[in-house]
């Protein structure tokens, strides 16, 4: 019987690359080499849907990335890129930053999608504080050089992860190269990059020929940022979640599950199920009669107990919470009839390897 693959947060974990970089603790500083950890200039790149178990499948796509020391990490619960990226920058897991997945339940009423920033599809910046809504500071309280997509600019989302940093934007990836070279020539000691070509080829294209194409850009990407770094500067790249093939394997939650929920929330990979407590032990039971085969049909209380989202949740992320979750086995993804989300080929969000592992990697210039 398969098993979730729980974040490890008190070791390999994401959550613990920041704190390992920028002050040579936490567990990750014990996998990390001393000559990364005690490099006069750093960086950080995160490669949005890079997943271990596809780099590693891909090793002539990406020599340079093959040939780097590394080593595997697990990311956050749910394996989505708004808890995972803020949980990276953030050092902390998705439970104690807040932002606990890409459609979260808003207890003031609505849905609320933390990449747009909207609240039922509608612009939210100024009617949920993205500063209020994730807590806690970027980068251990520092402000680091960031270098990040021109879209995002002025984003809810960059607002509540990335605040209080200095941001350089770059239109076009092959500027990615050109900014972090410039930051670091002008003395700064660590610099964080993004790229989301990976994961939006997957959605798109799922993984093959285009995903090969990508990821060898991707490779060479990396190549360009060691070669635009300062000699003994140390280049970490990481990830926020790897990808599971869906196409074909969609199956809408069943109409006597939603009947008897409020509100569904989450994504198809990992939802939440919201209704009122006196009815969780009926929804528990319905969602496992109907999709037992297909996810791990878990209540509240046990991701608690068990720490998915990290030992400690705060107010605010337990009250975006629903009832049960629905963390999806295999290749499924159980889909909402009510939310008209974007039809993918390769989703994430749930806690099989193909999701949960990704990689680390590192070399000195």
């Amino acid at each position: 019987m398969d098993v979730p693959l729980l974040p490890d947060y008190d070791g390999a974990s994401v959550v613990n690359i920041v704190p390992a970089l920028l002050e040579r603790r936490g567990p990750v500083a014990g996998i990390l080499p001393a000559e990364v950890l005690d490099a006069p200039r750093r960086v950080l790149v995160v490669i949005d849907g890079l997943g271990q178990r596809q780099l590693a499948a891909r090793p002539d796509a990406a020599p340079v990335l093959t040939a780097m020391d590394g080593a595997a990490l697990t990311t956050v619960a749910p394996s989505t890129t708004a808890a995972a990226l803020t949980g990276i920058v953030t050092a902390a897991p998705p439970g104690r930053h807040g932002l606990i997945g890409y459609r979260m339940h808003h207890p003031g009423g609505g849905i609320l999608n933390p990449i747009r920033w909207t609240l039922d599809g509608v612009d939210a910046r100024e009617a949920v504080v993205p500063e209020e809504t994730q807590v806690v500071a970027p980068f251990l309280g520092t402000s680091p050089a960031v270098v990040n997509k021109l879209l995002f600019r002025d984003s809810g989302f960059t607002r509540a992860q990335l605040r209080g940093t200095r941001i350089g934007w770059y239109a076009t990836p092959a500027v990615i190269p050109v900014l972090v070279g410039d930051a670091l020539r002008a003395g700064e000691p660590f610099v964080h990059a993004y790229w989301d070509g990976i994961d939006n080829v997957a959605h798109v294209h799922g993984h093959g020929a285009e995903y090969d194409a990508e990821l060898a850009f991707v490779d060479r990407l990396i190549s360009g940022i060691v070669d635009a770094a300062p000699s003994g500067t140390a280049v970490v790249v990481t990830a926020d979640h790897g990808h599971v093939p869906t196409a074909g394997h969609e199956v809408e939650i069943a109409a006597d599950v939603r009947a008897l929920c409020a509100s569904l929330s989450g994504e198809a990979r990992f939802a939440w199920l919201h209704c009122p407590p006196d009815r969780a032990a009926d929804v528990l039971a319905a969602a496992e009669a109907a999709h037992g085969d297909r996810a791990w049909v878990v209540p509240v209380e046990r991701i608690l107990d068990e720490g998915w989202l990290g030992p400690r949740v705060i107010p605010a992320a337990r009250a975006r919470m629903g009832a049960v979750a629905l963390a999806a086995r295999g290749n499924a993804a159980l889909t909402d009839p009510g939310y008209r989300g974007s039809a993918l080929v390769s989703r994430h969000g749930s806690l099989t390897p193909d999701e949960m592992l990704v990689p680390l990697r590192w070399a000195v210039a």
